[in-house]
Protein backbone atom coordinates (compact mmCIF):
# COMPACT_ATOMS: atom_id res chain seq x y z
CA UNK A 1 0.00 0.00 0.00
CA UNK A 2 0.96 3.42 -0.54
CA UNK A 3 2.39 5.87 2.23
CA UNK A 4 -0.51 7.64 1.88
CA UNK A 5 -2.46 5.06 3.85
CA UNK A 6 0.26 4.63 5.97
CA UNK A 7 0.27 8.46 7.16
CA UNK A 8 -3.62 8.24 7.69
CA UNK A 9 -4.49 4.86 9.05
CA UNK A 10 -2.57 0.84 9.16
CA UNK A 11 -6.25 0.07 8.10
CA UNK A 12 -6.80 -1.04 4.31
CA UNK A 13 -9.66 -1.00 2.40
CA UNK A 14 -10.87 -2.35 -0.11
CA UNK A 15 -14.14 -1.94 -2.52
CA UNK A 16 -15.83 -5.06 -4.08
CA UNK A 17 -17.75 -5.00 -7.89
CA UNK A 18 -21.45 -6.33 -7.37
CA UNK A 19 -21.58 -9.50 -9.84
CA UNK A 20 -25.17 -7.79 -11.33
CA UNK A 21 -23.65 -5.62 -14.33
CA UNK A 22 -26.40 -2.54 -13.35
CA UNK A 23 -25.00 0.89 -12.88
CA UNK A 24 -26.98 1.69 -10.13
CA UNK A 25 -26.17 -1.54 -8.25
CA UNK A 26 -22.69 -0.81 -9.35
CA UNK A 27 -23.00 1.91 -6.63
CA UNK A 28 -25.69 0.76 -4.32
CA UNK A 29 -23.62 -2.49 -3.24
CA UNK A 30 -20.21 -1.85 -3.92
CA UNK A 31 -19.53 -3.28 -0.06
CA UNK A 32 -16.30 -1.96 1.93
CA UNK A 33 -14.04 -4.36 3.53
CA UNK A 34 -11.47 -3.54 6.18
CA UNK A 35 -8.63 -5.88 6.69
CA UNK A 36 -6.65 -4.75 9.86
CA UNK A 37 -2.73 -4.59 8.09
CA UNK A 38 0.02 -2.55 9.14
CA UNK A 39 1.74 -0.76 5.84
CA UNK A 40 3.81 0.44 7.92
CA UNK A 41 5.70 -2.98 8.66
CA UNK A 42 5.25 -4.16 5.64
CA UNK A 43 7.12 -1.68 4.41
CA UNK A 44 9.74 -2.61 6.89
CA UNK A 45 9.53 -6.20 6.00
CA UNK A 46 8.23 -7.08 8.90
CA UNK A 47 7.93 -11.34 8.53
CA UNK A 48 4.82 -11.61 10.62
CA UNK A 49 2.91 -8.53 8.80
CA UNK A 50 3.87 -10.39 5.33
CA UNK A 51 2.96 -13.62 6.61
CA UNK A 52 -0.24 -12.04 7.63
CA UNK A 53 -0.73 -9.83 4.49
CA UNK A 54 -0.20 -13.40 2.00
CA UNK A 55 -3.28 -14.81 4.23
CA UNK A 56 -5.46 -12.28 3.77
CA UNK A 57 -4.05 -11.91 -0.49
CA UNK A 58 -4.75 -15.90 -0.45
CA UNK A 59 -8.28 -15.32 1.01
CA UNK A 60 -9.63 -12.67 -1.23
CA UNK A 61 -8.81 -14.10 -4.77
CA UNK A 62 -12.15 -15.14 -5.32
CA UNK A 63 -13.47 -11.42 -4.77
CA UNK A 64 -14.29 -10.30 -8.25
CA UNK A 65 -12.25 -7.56 -10.29
CA UNK A 66 -13.65 -4.42 -12.04
CA UNK A 67 -13.52 -5.21 -16.21
CA UNK A 68 -12.94 -2.65 -18.26
CA UNK A 69 -16.39 -2.38 -19.95
CA UNK A 70 -18.00 -2.10 -16.44
CA UNK A 71 -16.96 1.40 -16.03
CA UNK A 72 -19.40 2.89 -17.74
CA UNK A 73 -20.62 5.80 -15.51
CA UNK A 74 -22.73 8.32 -16.48
CA UNK A 75 -22.63 12.11 -15.91
CA UNK A 76 -25.83 11.98 -13.90
CA UNK A 77 -23.97 9.30 -11.87
CA UNK A 78 -20.56 11.29 -11.21
CA UNK A 79 -21.25 12.68 -7.91
CA UNK A 80 -22.37 8.99 -6.48
CA UNK A 81 -19.01 8.09 -8.52
CA UNK A 82 -16.90 10.79 -6.65
CA UNK A 83 -18.25 10.09 -3.17
CA UNK A 84 -18.22 6.07 -3.35
CA UNK A 85 -14.76 6.07 -5.02
CA UNK A 86 -12.90 8.98 -4.30
CA UNK A 87 -13.92 10.72 -0.84
CA UNK A 88 -10.91 10.13 1.04
CA UNK A 89 -9.06 11.55 -1.92
CA UNK A 90 -11.07 14.67 -1.57
CA UNK A 91 -9.95 15.63 2.15
CA UNK A 92 -6.39 13.33 2.46
CA UNK A 93 -3.53 16.15 3.30
CA UNK A 94 -5.98 19.06 2.88
CA UNK A 95 -3.39 21.49 4.15
CA UNK A 96 -2.89 25.60 3.00
CA UNK A 97 0.82 24.36 1.57
CA UNK A 98 -0.97 21.89 -0.73
CA UNK A 99 -3.16 24.12 -1.95
CA UNK A 100 -0.54 26.50 -2.98
CA UNK A 101 1.33 24.58 -4.38
CA UNK A 102 -0.53 22.21 -6.83
CA UNK A 103 1.38 19.74 -9.05
CA UNK A 104 0.62 18.26 -12.58
CA UNK A 105 0.57 14.92 -13.66
CA UNK A 106 1.05 13.08 -17.09
CA UNK A 107 -0.28 9.31 -17.00
CA UNK A 108 0.33 6.88 -20.12
CA UNK A 109 -1.69 4.27 -20.25
CA UNK A 110 -3.08 1.36 -22.48
CA UNK A 111 -4.61 -1.21 -20.60
CA UNK A 112 -6.55 -2.17 -17.16
CA UNK A 113 -9.06 0.30 -16.20
CA UNK A 114 -9.42 -0.60 -12.89
CA UNK A 115 -5.27 -0.48 -12.30
CA UNK A 116 -5.96 3.40 -13.00
CA UNK A 117 -8.13 4.00 -11.08
CA UNK A 118 -6.35 2.74 -8.64
CA UNK A 119 -3.95 4.96 -9.42
CA UNK A 120 -5.45 7.79 -9.56
CA UNK A 121 -7.40 7.40 -6.49
CA UNK A 122 -4.36 7.27 -4.27
CA UNK A 123 -2.40 11.02 -6.50
CA UNK A 124 -5.82 12.37 -6.60
CA UNK A 125 -5.59 15.77 -4.95
CA UNK A 126 -8.43 18.85 -6.00
CA UNK A 127 -5.81 21.32 -6.53
CA UNK A 128 -3.49 19.22 -8.85
CA UNK A 129 -4.34 18.50 -12.35
CA UNK A 130 -4.61 15.05 -14.36
CA UNK A 131 -3.56 14.12 -18.05
CA UNK A 132 -4.32 10.88 -19.34
CA UNK A 133 -3.14 9.89 -22.45
CA UNK A 134 -4.39 6.69 -23.33
CA UNK A 135 -2.77 4.29 -26.25
CA UNK A 136 -4.64 5.13 -29.86
CA UNK A 137 -4.11 1.61 -30.11
CA UNK A 138 -5.72 0.58 -26.82
CA UNK A 139 -9.38 -1.46 -26.48
CA UNK A 140 -12.52 0.94 -26.79
CA UNK A 141 -13.16 -0.44 -23.58
CA UNK A 142 -10.57 0.92 -22.22
CA UNK A 143 -10.83 4.13 -23.58
CA UNK A 144 -14.41 4.68 -23.20
CA UNK A 145 -13.59 3.37 -19.30
CA UNK A 146 -11.32 5.79 -18.49
CA UNK A 147 -13.29 8.48 -20.73
CA UNK A 148 -16.81 7.83 -18.29
CA UNK A 149 -14.33 8.39 -15.61
CA UNK A 150 -12.41 11.35 -15.87
CA UNK A 151 -15.58 13.11 -16.66
CA UNK A 152 -16.95 13.25 -13.50
CA UNK A 153 -13.67 15.77 -12.82
CA UNK A 154 -13.18 19.26 -13.49
CA UNK A 155 -9.05 18.94 -13.39
CA UNK A 156 -8.41 15.18 -14.65
CA UNK A 157 -8.88 14.91 -18.60
CA UNK A 158 -8.30 12.78 -21.62
CA UNK A 159 -5.25 14.00 -23.94
CA UNK A 160 -6.38 15.88 -26.93
CA UNK A 161 -3.94 14.29 -29.36
CA UNK A 162 -2.94 10.69 -28.77
CA UNK A 163 -0.43 8.24 -30.30
CA UNK A 164 0.21 4.92 -30.78
CA UNK A 165 3.11 4.06 -28.07
CA UNK A 166 5.61 2.07 -29.67
CA UNK A 167 8.27 0.84 -27.04
CA UNK A 168 11.87 2.59 -27.58
CA UNK A 169 10.16 5.27 -30.63
CA UNK A 170 9.89 8.28 -30.61
CA UNK A 171 6.30 7.78 -29.99
CA UNK A 172 6.57 7.50 -26.60
CA UNK A 173 8.11 10.91 -25.93
CA UNK A 174 5.50 12.59 -27.92
CA UNK A 175 2.54 11.08 -25.75
CA UNK A 176 4.36 12.87 -22.79
CA UNK A 177 4.30 15.86 -25.07
CA UNK A 178 1.07 15.76 -25.98
CA UNK A 179 -0.22 15.50 -22.10
CA UNK A 180 2.20 18.62 -21.35
CA UNK A 181 0.81 20.64 -24.24
CA UNK A 182 -2.44 19.99 -22.64
CA UNK A 183 -1.50 21.13 -18.90
CA UNK A 184 0.77 23.94 -19.92
CA UNK A 185 -2.85 26.07 -20.41
CA UNK A 186 -3.55 25.23 -17.03
CA UNK A 187 -1.64 28.11 -15.14
CA UNK A 188 -1.35 27.29 -11.42
CA UNK A 189 0.40 24.33 -11.07
CA UNK A 190 4.28 24.53 -10.05
CA UNK A 191 6.24 21.13 -10.94
CA UNK A 192 4.97 17.93 -13.54
CA UNK A 193 5.39 14.44 -12.72
CA UNK A 194 4.99 11.61 -15.38
CA UNK A 195 4.24 8.17 -14.64
CA UNK A 196 3.07 5.02 -16.17
CA UNK A 197 -0.94 3.55 -14.78
CA UNK A 198 1.19 0.74 -14.16
CA UNK A 199 2.93 1.96 -11.34
CA UNK A 200 2.44 3.43 -7.38
CA UNK A 201 3.74 6.27 -5.60
CA UNK A 202 6.11 5.90 -2.75
CA UNK A 203 5.52 9.35 -1.53
CA UNK A 204 2.33 11.20 -0.26
CA UNK A 205 1.25 14.62 -1.83
CA UNK A 206 2.42 16.31 1.36
CA UNK A 207 6.02 14.58 0.80
CA UNK A 208 6.35 15.56 -2.98
CA UNK A 209 5.06 18.79 -1.97
CA UNK A 210 7.72 19.37 0.49
CA UNK A 211 10.57 17.90 -1.77
CA UNK A 212 9.95 20.10 -4.93
CA UNK A 213 9.42 23.08 -2.54
CA UNK A 214 13.27 22.39 -1.51
CA UNK A 215 14.15 22.39 -5.13
CA UNK A 216 12.89 26.32 -5.46
CA UNK A 217 12.73 25.62 -9.19
CA UNK A 218 15.10 22.85 -10.35
CA UNK A 219 14.21 20.24 -11.90
CA UNK A 220 15.09 16.83 -10.93
CA UNK A 221 16.08 14.48 -14.39
CA UNK A 222 18.42 11.97 -14.30
CA UNK A 223 21.56 12.64 -16.23
CA UNK A 224 24.99 10.52 -17.41
CA UNK A 225 27.28 12.41 -19.43
CA UNK A 226 29.93 8.66 -19.36
CA UNK A 227 27.15 6.27 -20.14
CA UNK A 228 27.85 5.88 -23.97
CA UNK A 229 24.88 6.23 -25.78
CA UNK A 230 26.20 6.52 -29.37
CA UNK A 231 24.48 3.78 -31.03
CA UNK A 232 21.55 5.23 -30.12
CA UNK A 233 21.70 8.39 -31.85
CA UNK A 234 24.82 7.94 -34.23
CA UNK A 235 22.59 6.07 -36.55
CA UNK A 236 19.09 6.45 -38.06
CA UNK A 237 16.51 3.71 -36.37
CA UNK A 238 13.61 3.04 -38.27
CA UNK A 239 10.43 0.69 -37.12
CA UNK A 240 10.61 -2.90 -39.12
CA UNK A 241 7.57 -3.98 -37.34
CA UNK A 242 4.87 -2.51 -35.52
CA UNK A 243 3.43 -5.90 -33.61
CA UNK A 244 6.46 -8.02 -32.57
CA UNK A 245 6.21 -8.14 -29.12
CA UNK A 246 9.67 -9.46 -28.31
CA UNK A 247 12.52 -6.92 -27.32
CA UNK A 248 13.47 -4.02 -29.90
CA UNK A 249 12.60 -6.52 -32.97
CA UNK A 250 10.43 -3.89 -34.36
CA UNK A 251 13.45 -1.86 -34.82
CA UNK A 252 16.51 -1.75 -36.63
CA UNK A 253 19.47 0.06 -37.02
CA UNK A 254 20.27 1.74 -40.34
CA UNK A 255 24.40 2.23 -41.46
CA UNK A 256 23.04 6.08 -42.11
CA UNK A 257 24.72 8.22 -39.76
CA UNK A 258 23.05 11.33 -37.82
CA UNK A 259 23.84 14.80 -38.45
CA UNK A 260 25.43 16.07 -35.19
CA UNK A 261 22.14 17.31 -32.73
CA UNK A 262 21.60 20.95 -32.89
CA UNK A 263 22.18 23.76 -30.92
CA UNK A 264 25.98 22.41 -30.73
CA UNK A 265 24.39 19.94 -27.29
CA UNK A 266 26.08 17.31 -26.01
CA UNK A 267 23.43 13.84 -26.25
CA UNK A 268 22.90 13.08 -22.15
CA UNK A 269 21.78 9.84 -21.28
CA UNK A 270 19.06 9.93 -18.77
CA UNK A 271 15.65 8.62 -17.79
CA UNK A 272 12.17 9.02 -19.25
CA UNK A 273 10.51 10.17 -16.50
CA UNK A 274 11.40 13.03 -14.35
CA UNK A 275 9.69 16.19 -12.42
CA UNK A 276 9.60 19.10 -14.06
CA UNK A 277 9.22 22.93 -13.27
CA UNK A 278 6.88 24.29 -14.99
CA UNK A 279 9.11 26.83 -16.63
CA UNK A 280 11.12 23.94 -18.17
CA UNK A 281 7.98 22.25 -19.38
CA UNK A 282 7.21 26.44 -21.16
CA UNK A 283 11.36 25.87 -22.36
CA UNK A 284 10.62 22.80 -24.25
CA UNK A 285 7.64 24.03 -25.88
CA UNK A 286 9.03 27.76 -26.84
CA UNK A 287 12.80 27.22 -27.15
CA UNK A 288 14.10 26.68 -30.56
CA UNK A 289 17.05 24.63 -29.71
CA UNK A 290 14.37 22.35 -27.82
CA UNK A 291 11.87 21.92 -31.15
CA UNK A 292 15.12 21.43 -33.46
CA UNK A 293 16.16 18.43 -30.99
CA UNK A 294 12.65 16.83 -30.77
CA UNK A 295 12.96 17.04 -34.49
CA UNK A 296 16.81 15.34 -35.00
CA UNK A 297 15.21 12.96 -31.93
CA UNK A 298 12.79 11.38 -34.32
CA UNK A 299 14.50 8.93 -35.92
CA UNK A 300 16.31 8.07 -32.33
CA UNK A 301 16.76 4.94 -30.20
CA UNK A 302 14.28 5.54 -27.09
CA UNK A 303 14.50 9.18 -27.47
CA UNK A 304 12.63 9.88 -23.93
CA UNK A 305 15.70 8.51 -22.37
CA UNK A 306 18.27 11.31 -24.01
CA UNK A 307 15.89 14.35 -24.76
CA UNK A 308 14.85 15.71 -20.88
CA UNK A 309 18.55 14.93 -19.90
CA UNK A 310 20.30 16.85 -23.00
CA UNK A 311 17.80 19.73 -22.58
CA UNK A 312 18.68 20.08 -19.11
CA UNK A 313 22.34 19.48 -18.56
CA UNK A 314 23.62 21.40 -21.31
CA UNK A 315 24.19 24.68 -19.27
CA UNK A 316 25.10 27.00 -22.73
CA UNK A 317 21.12 26.31 -23.17
CA UNK A 318 20.25 28.14 -19.75
CA UNK A 319 17.01 25.81 -19.13
CA UNK A 320 15.02 26.64 -16.53
CA UNK A 321 15.55 25.09 -13.37
CA UNK A 322 18.13 23.13 -15.21
CA UNK A 323 21.95 21.85 -14.20
CA UNK A 324 24.08 24.33 -12.88
CA UNK A 325 28.05 23.61 -13.59
CA UNK A 326 29.47 25.18 -10.31
CA UNK A 327 32.88 23.06 -10.44
CA UNK A 328 32.72 22.05 -14.29
CA UNK A 329 32.45 18.26 -13.39
CA UNK A 330 29.28 16.61 -13.63
CA UNK A 331 28.76 12.88 -13.61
Amino acid sequence: MPNAVVNQSSIVKTQLLPKNNSNKKFFKHIQPFYHPVSCQNLFESDPDELKHALALLSSSRSLPLIVDNQYNITYEQCHIYRSERFNESFHLEDTLINRQFPLAFNILMYENVEQFERLLRIIYRPQNFYCIHVDSDASLNVFEGVKSIVQCFNNVFLSSKREKVIYATFSRLQADLNCMQDLIKYSSWKYLLNIANTELPLKTNSELVKILSIYRGYNDIEGRWKTRIIPRTKYVWKIINTTSTSYLSHLRQTNEKKKPPPGNVEIVKGSAYGAFSRAFVEFIQTNSVAKDLLDWSRDTLSPDEHYWATLNYNTHLHPPGGYQDVNGVFD
